[in-house]
Formats: C-alpha cells, structure tokens, sequence
C-alpha cells in the first residue's frame, strides 16, 4: 500500500539537488560572462565616435537581455520566499 512513498520521500531531496545544481551552473554562467564583459571592456582602445556607436549598439541588446534575466530570476526569488513562508507555518 506505501509502495510509493518512498518514490515521493525521494522527489524533494532530488528536487533540490537539482535546484542547487542549477544555481551553481547560473553562478558559474555569470562569473563567465562577467569575466568576459570586463575583457572587452579592457581592450577598448581610441576609438572613433562611429565605432563606439556601433558598440554601444551591440550592448544595448545584450544589456536588456540581462534585464530580462534579472526579472526572471527576481520571480523565481519571490516564489522561493513564498515557498520557505508556507514551510514555516
């Protein structure tokens, strides 16, 4: 009659062996492209008013991309904050 109770003492952990895993791959992700960012930044040299255009151009995509993922990740946030609430009852 318990014959799935173990499978679903099993989910949760392995939920959130899951979860953290992917937290330290987003860690990592970002680290990579933060590292990557700031190299480019560094070899920036004398450039002419059309070739910075032209790069902030390329930027602007990229920084709203980052804003969406900031926005994904703040309601991933609130939804964790409201699990850990209802845990705590």
């Amino acid at each position: 009659m318990n014959q799935g109770q173990p499978e679903r003492e099993r989910y949760i952990p392995n939920q959130l062996g899951r979860l953290e895993k992917a937290v330290g791959e987003l860690e990592d992700f970002f680290g990579d492209l933060q590292g990557r960012l700031q190299y480019v930044r560094s070899e920036e040299v004398e450039k002419t008013t059309s070739e910075k255009e032209q790069e902030i151009a390329l930027s602007c995509p990229a920084a709203e991309s980052l804003r969406v993922q900031v926005l994904r990740i703040q309601s991933i946030n609130n939804r964790i904050q409201n699990q850990l609430k209802l845990l705590e009852i």
